[in-house]
């Protein structure tokens, strides 16, 4: 096995690993979003509460997909372990 092919496996792996934060911090995003939504509604800025809500809405959706892409990718690789 060549130098680049190793080099290859290796970045793969880190790159999946990295990839498996992605869903935590769209989770962090929607935390903040509800806070400061929270804090704006008692300041009286109804609006700014109204965008965040909406922010932390779109934040929820794309957490809820990634996990789910992370789980099925998760799933397959077992998969292909398993049956080798």
């Amino acid at each position: 096995m060549t130098e680049r092919r190793r080099r290859q496996i290796r970045d793969q792996g880190r790159i999946r690993r990295s990839l498996s934060i992605v869903p935590s911090l769209f989770t962090i995003g929607n935390i903040f979003c509800g806070y400061f939504s929270i804090i704006s509604t008692l300041r009286g800025n109804w609006d700014y509460a109204a965008v965040l809500i909406g922010i932390g809405y779109i934040l929820d959706g794309l957490d809820d997909q990634k996990r789910a892409e992370l789980i099925a990718e998760r799933l397959r690789h077992w998969k292909s372990i398993k049956n080798a």
